[in-house]
Formats: C-alpha cells, structure tokens, sequence
C-alpha cells in the first residue's frame, strides 16, 4: 500500500511540474501615462491634432517592443477646453489611475490651474503647447512645457508680415480670457511691433467664444490701418477675419500660434488667405524621421497636415520613454512615489 501510495504521489508531483512549467509568463505592469487633450470645446480642432500625434507614438513604441518590454498605455481625458476639467482630469490621473507621469495640459490657461497641483502631487506636467512665456518656469520643479512660445516663433513672422506688405500702422484685437492669446496681443505683439517701428493705433477686447465681430470690426476700420493683428483661438480668429471681409476691411492679418491648425483653415476658408503665422515645425522637413511622421499623420487624419503642437506631444511621448528607460524607474506600486521623483530629476 504504501509503495502505490509513493508512486501515485510522484505521478501527482511530475503532471504538476509539468502543469508550471507549461503556464504562461507573467504579464510584465503596463507603463502607464496620462494625457489631457481638448477635445471638445474651443480648442477642439488643436486637441484633434494632437491626439493623432500621441496615438503615432504610443503605437510606433509598442510596435518594437513597449518600454523595457512592457506595453505603454495612455489613459487620455478630455479637457474640454475648460481649466476646471483640466484640474478634474490632472487630480483623477495622479491620485486614481497612479500614472507616471502627465502629458498635457494644453492651452496656458489650463496649466495655469494644473501645474500648481503637479507639484502639490509632485508629478511631471509636460505640455506640448501651452506656449505662455514664462508659465513653467513659474511653476517649477514638475511643471515644465516642450512648445515654443510666440515670443520665439513670431519674430521672423512680423518682420516678413511688415516688409512685405509695408506695415505702419496695426491695429490688435486680442482675447483676453485665454492666458496665451491675452499675453501675445498684450505683451508680444506690441514688444516685436514697435522695435519695428509700427504704430499701433487701437485695440480691442473680447473673451473666448464671442459670436458678433461687427463692433471691433467696425472700430477697426474707422482708423483705416494697414494691418490687423489677431491674437485669439482658431474659431474666434476665423470668425473675425470673415466680419472683416464682409465689411470690406481687406487688410492683412497677422496672428499667433494659437491659429496653426487646419482647423482655422476649415472655419475661414478663403478669407483666410493670405495670413500669416509663426510655427516651430515644417512639415516639409527632408529628414526621415519627420517625413515619416507627417505621412503617417496624415494617413490617419484625413489628409491633413500636423501642427507644431502635434510634433510637439509625438516628442514628449518619447521623452517619456527615454526618462523612464534611463533614470532607474521600476514601474512596481511601491515605488510609484519614487519612480515619479526620479523622471522629474531626469
């Protein structure tokens, strides 16, 4: 009895061996990123842009292997457009979901509320177009920003916008709710303008989303200047230059960064032509890596063309992966705290 009970228990013992040894591995822990995108409201068209940019990365990345072998995985909200979905969505990313790390917000407005709490959470905030100067610098050591602002871009655009079309005399029409356009047509536009020796004869004011341009149109045009410079959202700037054209006021016009999307194009249509802007990224960039991008951008957006912001967030996704792959992130629970000190220092 007691040799056949010996021999049953070996029996049970080798299937059982052969039972572990034929399980699968263990799922290596997902890297896990949050990403905050308008992708309702205002900024809709810009959101748009940069959500195929971060899906590019995300999928180029897991594509050749993930992250140190694991998947990279993005838990994107939208923001609405509106800095109080932004907070909702940043406090949900960092104290719910435990991300690594945060790409995004967008607009400078929304990482003015978000980025005090990036550091009250202390984890990374990086944007990749709030273009506000001096916001991250404001908010150090988490809050940090991969766009450059229009102090930067617009330089060689009002020196060309004022030779070629002999511009002595503007006039500025600026949104003042949105962070990014308020310091642009209230600080960066009139610096660049008048080191050019152009006057500006009248300005005006609006907040975000106003639907009648007749009023500041018609100031405009009783001071007959020789361009307008606009310094609002892609809606707004659309909706402006086309009461422009329908009073007759065809000058030209001149804007920020906050019009570089396709978007703008779609809402102006033929008024817009003719406008000119600054942009940080040219989308007829030889070098492969580039070329590539925007071919594959466009394949999954309809034809349409990257914005710098988009190019931007494509970036950030593999600064990401480069910090978690080069300062000693573990991706265990325990070091969560940890792993995200050590991609701020990075």
């Amino acid at each position: 009895m007691a040799r056949k009970m010996f021999r049953l228990v070996s029996v049970m013992a080798f299937v059982l061996g052969l039972l572990l040894f034929s399980l699968p591995a263990a799922h290596a822990a997902d890297i896990t990123l949050g990403a905050l995108i308008p992708l309702t409201g205002f900024a809709t068209g810009f959101g748009e842009n940069q959500k195929v940019g971060l899906d590019i990365a995300v999928d180029e990345i897991n594509k050749a292997g993930g992250i140190k072998g694991n998947t990279l995985k993005m838990i994107t909200y939208d923001t609405e457009s509106k800095g109080e979905k932004a907070i909702l969505g940043f406090r949900k990313q960092a104290t719910q979901d435990n991300v690594l790390a945060i790409l995004g917000p967008f607009l400078s407005t929304e990482a003015e509320v978000c980025f005090p709490l990036a550091n009250k959470y202390q984890i990374v905030s990086i944007s990749a177009s709030a273009a506000k100067p001096g916001l991250a610098e404001a908010h150090r050591p988490y809050g940090f920003i991969n766009a450059t602002s229009d102090m930067n871009t617009l330089p060689p655009a009002v020196d060309y916008w004022v030779k070629a079309h002999n511009i002595k005399t503007v006039c500025i029409v600026t949104d003042i709710k949105d962070a990014l356009n308020k310091s642009t047509g209230q600080i960066v536009f009139p610096k660049l303008l008048e080191a050019k020796g152009v006057k500006i004869l009248g300005t005006s004011e609006f907040v975000t989303g106003e639907m009648d341009f007749s009023a500041h149109v018609s100031k405009f045009k009783g001071m007959s200047p020789d361009g307008i410079v606009i310094s609002c959202t892609l809606a707004d700037a659309a909706g402006f230059i086309k009461e422009a054209k329908k009073q007759g006021l065809g000058k030209p016009f001149i804007g920020g960064v906050a019009i570089q999307a396709p978007k703008f194009l779609e809402l102006a249509g033929a008024d817009a032509n003719g406008t000119i802007t600054g942009s940080s990224f040219w989308v007829e960039n030889p070098a492969a890596k580039s070329k590539a991008f925007v071919q594959e951008f466009m394949k999954r957006y309809g034809g349409r063309e990257p914005n710098p912001f988009a190019a931007n967030m494509h970036e950030n996704v593999y600064i990401m992966k480069q910090l978690i792959e080069t300062t000693g992130v573990t991706n265990k629970p325990s070091d969560l705290d940890a792993d995200r000190q050590k991609i701020q220092k990075g």
